[in-house]
């Protein structure tokens, strides 16, 4: 058996080595990521406890055309990403709307290219570090159908091909949730409009996914 002292030890010596940060910026679906329902970062956070912490940068509402200047005010010199592990970008549900907070595909695309070309031109991340999540598919049959469509599965379908296009463009990981999530049961569909409309998104996916990654391949 392992003395206490042994493990004391060791602990120590984990606490000296920086210790790996992960952020995820995105919109509402990153920012409710700890709630019970589509609890994705909760599980990622459990899954690698005491090895990185996830740190939440998520925006509610928010879409490409906003958050490309607040990545730039958020992360503002290499020293903001220091000890990054991991990097998710999750955008795309609102810029898919048919509403005010749409965003038009190529300027989408443009956005998450700019979004990446910041990370790692100008902070100096490195791009297997830097992973993209495509917008989860949307289930019309649970929308009042007596108000006019915020979002259609083709559209949403459109941005999510188009971040899948951007990532490889770039060099960098896509976790495809669009897909995923489209061939699973109805209730594991992630309902976009309003607040309470969510349904779960399925962490274990998430965790799959990106628990896979070789940047995360920590001690």
């Amino acid at each position: 058996r392992q003395s206490q002292n042994h493990y004391l030890s060791q602990g120590r010596m984990r606490m000296k080595a920086p210790w790996p940060v992960c952020f995820c910026f995105g919109d509402s679906l990153t920012q409710r990521g700890w709630d019970d329902e589509g609890h994705w970062l909760g599980s990622l956070s459990f899954h690698f406890q005491r090895r990185a912490d996830f740190l939440n940068r998520g925006f509610s509402g928010y879409n490409t055309k906003l958050c490309l200047p607040l990545l730039k005010q958020l992360f503002m010199n290499p020293e903001d990403l220091k000890n990054c592990a991991l990097f998710t970008i999750w955008l795309g549900a609102n810029d898919a709307s048919l509403a005010e907070q749409k965003v038009e595909l190529p300027e989408y695309r443009n956005n998450l290219s700019q979004m990446i070309t910041y990370l790692s031109s100008d902070l100096g991340l490195s791009s297997e570090r830097i992973v993209l999540i495509n917008p989860p598919p949307i289930d019309e049959t649970k929308e009042d159908p007596d108000k006019p469509k915020i979002r259609t599965l083709e559209n949403t379908r459109l941005y999510a091909k188009a971040c899948i296009e951007v990532a490889k463009a770039n060099g960098v990981e896509c976790v495809d949730m669009f897909n995923a999530l489209l061939n699973q049961e109805v209730r594991y569909l992630a309902l976009l409009g309003s607040y309470d409309s969510y349904s779960h998104v399925p962490p274990l996916f998430v965790l799959a996914s990106i628990s896979q990654l070789s940047c995360l391949n920590l001690y």
